[in-house]
């Protein structure tokens, strides 16, 4: 891989990791009482109360369903599951 790729990488990780981050705010403003958390893999991550909610609007906006955005953040590659 060569440094522009990895730049390009870095660069789209921290912006995805923003998107994320903004979607826990809304959340928490939307179901204060709930739980939620940043659920993430090497493939998406999402915002999940835990439970049975995930808060998704990257792939809800190009029709992808709930189940398969829930999948990829939880079975990618687990990294981390970062409560906040």
């Amino acid at each position: 891989m060569s440094v522009s790729n990895t730049k390009k990488s870095l660069g789209e990780y921290y912006k995805n990791l923003h998107l994320v981050r903004y979607n826990l705010k809304l959340a928490k403003l939307v179901a204060p009482k709930r739980n939620w958390g940043i659920l993430t893999s090497d493939l998406h991550s999402t915002v999940w109360d835990g439970e049975c909610t995930i808060f998704e609007f990257n792939f809800y906006a190009f029709g992808i369903p709930a189940d398969k955005a829930f999948e990829r953040a939880a079975f990618g590659s687990m990294k981390e599951q970062v409560a906040a």
